[in-house]
């Protein structure tokens, strides 16, 4: 008789895993108390973790239900919105670098250009996602 290796995988393992790593990021914050010191810091840091949660289960719902998770449409949108992100983030950094006497910190000025990106891709891919790929009505 052959045994099956039978691993352990559960469509809701990525939301566990991001929820655990969420919690251990704020409980590093808490546990050295003086890295963030404003709760803006938590917000933002939020923002960048409940989007991803929620996308992450509404995938597992649909891999549960066997829906694919991505098709041709899905992938020519993330295609069409890295190429604006790519274009848009250049001018980005140039205006970051150009008004570079205005961040004290290089860190924040990284910070706030890595933002924009992320900004600037969601913008895009919402964008394209509403009104659709360029060129895709003619023949």
């Amino acid at each position: 008789m052959q045994t099956r290796n039978k691993k352990f995988t559960s469509p809701f393992i990525v939301p566990i895993l991001l929820g655990i790593a969420w919690l251990g990021f704020m409980g590093m914050i808490w546990i050295k108390g003086g890295a963030f010191p404003s709760p803006k810091s938590f917000y933002i840091i939020s923002l960048f973790f409940a989007p991803q949660f929620f996308w992450s289960i509404k995938n597992a719902l649909d891999k549960r239900k066997s829906i694919p998770l991505k098709d041709e449409l899905t992938r020519m949108i993330d295609i069409y919105a890295s190429a604006y992100t790519f274009k848009i983030s250049i001018w980005v950094w140039f205006a970051i670098y150009f008004f570079r006497a205005e961040f004290p910190d290089p860190g924040k000025m990284i910070f706030y250009g890595i933002l924009s990106s992320f900004l600037i891709f969601g913008v895009s891919r919402f964008y394209l996602r509403t009104v659709g790929l360029p060129h895709a009505n003619q023949a």
